[in-house]
């Protein structure tokens, strides 16, 4: 059985996970100790974490422009309605 939390999780990392743990197979389980049904065979996330340090460092930026240069600030807001409107 296979759960992912993306919905575009490519062909190729399917075909390598089921390389990986076939039918019958004894492996290891990572699970919860407060919530033993939570359990997983490969823990933690790799999906996203690209995406919000992005998405953090670009506000981070934005907010710093902000503070220190309302001018550029004000020129950056204006055309980025432009773009989107």
């Amino acid at each position: 059985m296979f759960f992912s939390n993306s919905k575009q999780y490519r062909l190729k990392h399917i075909r390598e996970f089921r390389s990986k743990y076939s039918p019958g197979q004894q492996v290891e389980v990572f699970y919860n100790p407060n919530k033993p049904k939570m359990a997983v065979l490969e823990p933690g996330r790799k999906d996203g974490i690209v995406l919000a340090v992005v998405i953090t460092s670009v506000s981070f930026i934005y907010g710093y422009i902000a503070f220190f240069n309302q001018d550029l600030y004000t020129e950056i807001t204006e055309k980025l309605f432009q773009l989107f409107n």
